[in-house]
This record gives C-alpha cells, structure tokens and sequence, in this order.
C-alpha cells in the first residue's frame, strides 16, 4: 500500500530544483492549493474501506467525514446488498431496470416509492448527504427492548408529563408512547419487570429508535443498564445518519455501545433500566414528543467502499485534509507523480522571480493534471439528480 511521500522529501526537491532559499510555510501552503486541485478527481490513492453497522428495520446510515460525492460506493451483504460493482443486474431486473454500476441520488418521494427490496442509495437533505439503506429481510440477531405499545413500567419526570399511547403516529406496531414536555431536561424511564440480556451487544452492538420530537432538544441523552446506579450512557446531537434532528418529521436515533460512557459495573445480562433525556437550551413547553420501537442489535457489517478527498497523512499516520506548518507529514501521491508535484510547487515563486523555467514548468504540470483527470475524472453529479 503507498505510504505516501513526506513533506520534508518534497520540499527539499523544491529547495534543490529552485536553486534558492525558499520560505517553508509559503510553500506549505501552496501545497495545500495543489492538493485542492488534484483531489477534484478520483484518485487510487483516495480510496479507502468502512464498515456501516447495518440493521435492516432502519434506513438511515452516516457517511464517513471524508467522503466525496464523486466517489464510488460498493455496500455488501452477502453480495445481497451491492449497488455498484460486485454484482450483475439482469437488463430487466427491478428495481433498476438497466445494470447499474454506481449509486444514485433520490429524493425523500422517490425513495419512499421504493419497496421492500434490496436498495442502497446516497439521500441528499437539506444540502447535506446520508446513506439511505432498504431492505426486507429480518435474519438478523436483535433484542427488542420496548415497542412501546404499553405505557407499563414507563414513567416520566423532570417535566416529561401525560403519557399516552398514540395509534395515529407510529413506526411500528400498534403505537408509540406520545408525552408532553416542559423544562430543560425531561426524562422518560423504563423500569422492566423481566430483565433482557444485553451482554453480547456492548462490543460491537446498537440500539435504534424513533423519536418525534415538535421542538429539537440539543441532545439527548440515553441510559441502558442494570439500574440506575450501573448502566451505559451516551449523549446524541444527531440522527443516525449524522443530519440534524428534525421537527417534522420521525429521526432515526442511534445509541452505540462503542462510544458509550460506563457508569459503574452493570450486570449487562441482567438489563432491566432504560432512560431518554431531552435536554434543552432554554426551559420549553410543548407537546406531542413521541418515541417507538426501541430495539438493540448485533449489526451487519457492511463493507463501505468510497473515494476520499483526504490526502495528508499526518505524524500519527492519521487523515488530514492538509499539511500542517512544522510538521512531517505525507501526501498520499503516487510515486511518480512526485517531480510534477514540485513543479506545481515552484510556480508561484517562480512567477515572482521571473525565473525563465516558469513556462516550461507550467506546462507540463497543467499537462499532467490534464492526465490525471481524464483517467480518474470527477464523477459528481447534481444534488438531486439520478447517477446510475
């Protein structure tokens, strides 16, 4: 795998070629310039794995923080779920009607219109993107906490008021638990009666659940956990899928065991303590704050191939979008594209030299970008738009 080529390589190929002293923090950051020109395209060096925690009675997913729209997308399960290149869609096949060999963008009405069936799709909201996940099938390890069907062993306090059980807006089953709100931090427990074995979920394990919510909290905080005193705690800003929490709509919220706080030692084979909090600003009042089907699962992991628009690596070997002044880092270029990369470099100073190289060099650099675009070209297409 290329590790890239460290900066201090680079900028001494700079110092060499120019024939000058040249200032290293001007140079990073035209650097930093090249490297928005080049990760336009689609390079293999910007191409990298994740893994989705899938569960299939949920859509919404979150994209890496990296990710391009002009990327790829390839998600499998057990080359079940694959819209893009590891599987072969007869001419007349549904859903797609032609094969398909890269993702698609849809909007919340033609997604909607979808059935049951094996989808995988990027959604764009409100200017931003998600990965938007469908299918029927239920083979899948899971532990149901609540369905909220029954307001016993549910109570509300600190403001959480009027529980009631809602068949007009649900998600599943018959209903959801419908409660008022006022103050800061209102709170709804689940005390059960029978414990629920949770001890094989904390590695890898989630637990999903709608909330409908007429005013959007800051965040929410969820308990899990044996008691009161032992339990599981993570505070959620977002929807699964990483976009706002919504007012009008249901949200997807996702608790994860991994980014979880421990309190205490809890017996998590012997969970019977569930706790949601909404914790606002400022002091609010209102109603019709809904939450359904509370359920804990061992999710797929779904292999998530994409292009990246990171190409540093820094000193810890982590992903950065930049070079940072004073420090070693690596641009995750190939190889040979190093003496072109230092062209680009000198430009700049150059120009201001008046150096007689400068138009030589700018040739064959934009010469070389031309080259590299046109075999890994930007594949982006419209917010909104259909790519199949």
């Amino acid at each position: 795998m290329n590790t890239g080529i460290t900066w201090d390589k680079l900028y001494q190929d700079a110092k060499d070629k120019f024939g000058h002293d040249l200032d290293e923090t001007t140079l990073i950051r035209r650097a930093n310039r090249l490297i928005d020109e080049i990760k336009v395209v689609n390079l293999p060096t910007q191409i990298r794995n994740q893994f989705i925690s899938y569960c299939y009675q949920f859509e919404r997913y979150a994209l890496p923080t990296d990710y391009k729209t002009e990327g790829i997308i390839s998600l499998r399960y057990d080359n079940r779920v694959d819209n893009n290149r590891d599987r072969v869609y007869v001419r007349d096949e549904e859903p797609f009607g032609w094969n398909n060999r890269r993702f698609s963008f849809l909007d919340i009405e033609d997604w909607n219109s979808k059935e049951d069936i094996d989808i995988a799709s990027i959604y764009a909201d409100k200017g931003q993107e998600s990965l938007w996940l469908k299918n029927g099938r239920a083979d899948q390890v899971k532990q149901e906490i609540s369905l909220c069907d029954s307001l016993t062993e549910w109570t509300g306090s600190a403001g959480a008021s009027n529980l009631t059980l809602d068949s007009n807006v649900k998600q599943e089953g018959d209903y959801s638990i419908n409660y008022d709100v006022s103050g800061t931090a209102p709170i709804l427990t689940l005390n059960l009666t029978t414990a629920i074995d949770l001890d094989e979920y904390i590695n890898n394990g989630i637990i999903r659940l709608f909330k409908w919510l007429p005013t959007v909290p800051s965040s929410i905080v969820i308990k899990i956990g044996e008691d009161s005193s032992n339990y599981y705690t993570q505070t959620i800003s977002t929807q699964a899928d990483g976009l706002l929490m919504d007012n009008e709509n249901v949200n997807e919220i996702e608790f994860s065991f991994k980014d979880a706080t421990l309190t205490g030692t809890p017996d998590m084979s012997n969970v019977l303590y569930f706790e949601i909090t909404l914790n606002f600003a400022t002091s609010t009042t209102d109603t019709d704050f809904r939450i359904d089907n509370i359920v804990a699962y061992k999710p797929e992991q779904l292999v998530f191939e994409y292009y990246s628009f990171y190409l540093v690596k820094d000193e810890n070997n982590a992903w950065a979008e930049y070079l940072t002044d004073g420090m070693n880092e690596s641009i995750n270029i190939l190889p040979e594209w190093r003496k072109q990369f230092v062209k680009g470099l000198l430009l700049e100073e150059m120009d201001k030299t008046g150096d007689k190289r400068l138009e030589a060099y700018e040739k064959s650099y934009t010469t070389w970008l031309d080259q590299i675009s046109r075999k890994w070209p930007n594949k982006s297409k419209k917010i909104g738009s259909f790519y199949y």
